[in-house]
């Protein structure tokens, strides 16, 4: 006698490529009747078997004849087409003429499928990678004509859902030697290190050593009168009033010297307020360098210190850190402006007197890493990090412009200092960021950052 089995297709849960066994058959024969399922793959991890398996598991039971039975619907019942020798069948299922087939044309058909399934797969791996390398040579052509146009020279990055898409240097970092930008070159960041003087104060109000709601003068030392109404949330979201020191007309010859934090502020401690502290926004960088004053005294560490020990070492941010010109820094660009028209080198700077308004450097892969610390909340809890990236007078948060870009909700930020251009944009939820950094002080790197995610959403190129 042969010994008829029925084939079930499945649609399960799972299903995508593949088939598996509904449970491993014995080494004796089936029961008579007995059902094989073999849904379409994606079962779980050690249930896979493909096809040619099926078929030796039939073969060692001698399966001569075979009913084929999809099956479709859910649990609360399946409708069945049977084509078999027995129109008695589990469930209930439509009494059919019979319909046999041989061993080789259900591995005829198993082939068919598989096969089918198998081009529809690469097709849609095909179509995601041509997707990325028309978007990648979109921006490539893109930024090679502002380079060309000596618009640009420097980094760009732009990465989805932590995937990096674009990771490309432009131009030189030295002329003189004629060393190109690479994804690894060391760019001055300007104001982007705002983001990071913010996360220190929140990591130190985590450590309970100080609050956002402080009043400043609980931490400065001699404190001005005038300041006593002002927060440190207001230094955070410049709504102040404190003066901007860059803005003093003496201001470059303190720029060209060594200074220190405490005669920084001291330039603009006793200055008057501009406005009442929190009745509006104005950007200034004096507000900066006073939260730099008040992350050391709090932590009883440098500012370069605190940086590196809590946010730079445990990201591995090895190519980030403050920037000193004594320092020998491998892959550090060289800064360049115009004068008279023509490319030169940017007049010399001395990091001192930035600090945490605009001291760091760092690469654009480093900065990915940074991106994706705060897209996994690395540091704080979730209610400092929404303060962070909550916007206030003028959309600012704490280090972050946040406002909608290409109908998202976008935070970005820019930086500007002698030599360099820079800027960084994240769509928080499209898990998209871009960065640009240049060693061209006049490169304009916000409207940079702007066309290159308008690439990214589908916007057409510039």
């Amino acid at each position: 006698m042969n010994t008829t089995k029925t084939i079930m297709f499945v649609e399960t849960p799972h299903a995508k490529f593949g088939a598996h066994w509904d449970h491993e058959p014995t080494p004796s024969p089936p029961r008579r009747g007995a059902t094989l399922r073999a849904p379409i793959a994606g079962s779980p991890p050690g249930r896979s078997a493909g096809v040619g398996r099926f078929m030796e598991r039939l073969n060692d039971h001698e399966v001569e004849h075979w009913s084929l039975e999809p099956t479709i619907g859910s649990e609360r019942g399946r409708l069945a087409r049977t084509f078999g020798m027995n129109s008695e069948t589990r469930g209930r299922t439509a009494r059919a003429p019979v319909r046999r087939f041989t061993e080789s044309r259900v591995s005829q058909v198993f082939h068919q499928i598989w096969k089918g399934l198998f081009v529809l797969q690469v097709a849609v791996v095909c179509l995601a990678a041509s997707d990325d390398e028309d978007l990648s040579s979109k921006v490539n052509r893109y930024m090679e004509k502002l380079a060309k146009a000596g618009q640009f020279s420097g980094s760009i990055l732009i990465a989805r859902d932590g995937e990096v898409l674009v990771s490309q240097g432009y131009s030189l970092a030295n002329r003189e030697h004629e060393i190109p930008n690479t994804p690894q070159t060391k760019f001055r960041l300007g104001s982007l290190t705002k983001q990071f003087t913010a996360m220190s104060i929140l990591l130190l109000q985590e450590d309970g050593k100080l609050s956002v709601r402080d009043p400043v003068c609980r931490h400065v030392p001699d404190c001005p009168e005038a300041w006593k109404p002002i927060t440190i949330h207001h230094l955070l979201t410049h709504s102040s009033g404190i003066p901007g020191f860059t803005e003093f007309p003496d201001n470059e010859q303190f720029e060209r010297l060594p200074t220190t934090v405490t005669n920084t502020v001291n330039r603009f401690r006793d200055k008057p307020l501009e406005f009442d502290p929190g009745s509006r926004f104005k950007y200034s960088n004096s507000g900066y360098v006073l939260l730099g004053y008040i992350i050391e005294r709090a932590s009883g560490q440098s500012y370069e210190s605190f940086l590196r020990e809590r946010i730079f070492k445990p990201l591995r941010m090895e190519n980030s850190g403050y920037d000193h010109p004594w320092m020998v820094l491998r892959h550090r660009a060289s800064g360049y402006a115009k004068r008279d028209g023509q490319l030169a080198n940017c007049v010399y700077f001395e990091m001192d007197t930035p600090h945490a308004a605009g001291a760091l450097y760092s690469t654009v892969e480093d900065l990915l890493v940074w991106n994706q610390a705060l897209d996994r909340n690395r540091f704080v809890s979730k209610k400092s990090l929404e303060a962070m990236f909550t916007p206030e007078k003028g959309g600012y948060g704490y280090g972050w412009v946040i406002r909608q870009r290409f109908g998202r909700k976008c935070a970005e930020h820019g930086g500007g200092i002698s030599g360099f251009s820079t800027f960084i944009e994240r769509y928080p939820l499209d898990k998209v960021v871009v960065i640009v950094l240049s060693n061209y002080q006049f490169a304009v790197s916000g409207q940079i950052a702007h066309h290159l995610a308008g690439v990214v959403f589908g916007e057409p190129v510039p």
